[in-house]
């Protein structure tokens, strides 16, 4: 551990509770506590059945028939988002396929984002399978597009990376049959288990802050069974969430990369 944070530790945690409180209302998005990802769920529909996807098998949960986050949560968010001035970047994605409700909510959601927060970086996270028919749409709004591929591969989505089209886009691919899982599915084999050193959600200057489709912020995009709680954005303010005591705690406990306050998934993710 830094000298730094073992001085930053020697302040009462009250202290360095206020002094959260009044970087994010000050610094905003230069705050260190300050989130800078946002990944939001506008529903629970994917097509797809990965066996490394904790929630693919829960026809209730992962089907069309699922959650939708109500078009009033949406903007609520945006508008407490707006008055921060949020220029970090914002995901429509928890474990469902975005371009599946493309034309009624993703899109249409998204365009409303470019116009309440012209700083933010809008992301779009996709398998693949309707992205081609998509790609002018994309572009206009500028989104940056993250292309996971899964088994069993799509030819038609193989080819379109090799294609010109996809230069239209800004296209980042992970393949996702070759990477490093994160250990949130019973049925992950050990060897492509990874266990990251410090929890990925919550460092210094670098906080994500995730809602699930029922307007939930939850711990973070792991948490696919919402184990941890912190507040909803359709009853309160997304700075009020943020600024709750207890979830600076877990997030701080994170931060100094302590075992205090660990959720189930925390222990999984990390390993110990």
């Amino acid at each position: 551990m830094s000298v730094i944070k073992e001085i930053y530790q020697t302040i009462p945690a009250p202290i360095r509770y206020k002094g959260s409180i009044i970087s994010n209302q000050l610094m905003r998005g230069k705050s260190p506590d300050m989130f800078t990802t946002i990944d939001v769920g506008f529903d629970d529909w994917c097509n797809r059945r990965c066996s490394y996807c904790p929630v693919s098998s829960n026809a209730d949960r992962h089907g069309p028939i699922g959650d939708i986050m109500p078009q009033t949560y949406w903007e609520r968010l945006l508008d407490g988002l707006q008055a921060i001035n949020f220029s970090g970047s914002l995901k429509p994605v928890h474990y469902n396929e975005p371009l599946l409700r493309a034309e009624d909510i993703t899109f249409p959601r998204l365009e409303q984002a470019r116009e309440a927060l012209p700083h933010c970086t809008l992301m779009l996270y996709t398998n693949g399978d309707l992205l081609p028919q998509y790609v002018d749409r994309i572009a206009k709004l500028g989104l940056h597009v993250v292309l996971g591929l899964h088994d069993p591969a799509n030819p038609k989505v193989l080819e379109f990376i090799d294609s010109d089209e996809a230069n239209i886009i800004a296209l980042e691919v992970k393949d996702m049959r070759k990477n490093k899982l994160y250990n949130r599915a019973p049925n992950i084999p050990l060897e492509r288990i990874w266990h990251p050193q410090s929890c990925p959600n919550y460092s210094w200057d670098q906080g994500t802050l995730v809602i699930n489709p029922k307007g939930d912020v939850v711990t973070c995009i792991q948490d696919h069974n919402a184990e941890g709680v912190w507040g909803n954005i359709g009853q309160e303010d997304i700075m009020d969430i943020w600024n709750k005591r207890e979830f600076w705690e877990f997030r701080e406990n994170r931060r100094l990369n302590r075992q205090e306050g660990m959720l189930s998934i925390c222990h999984a993710c990390l390993g110990k």
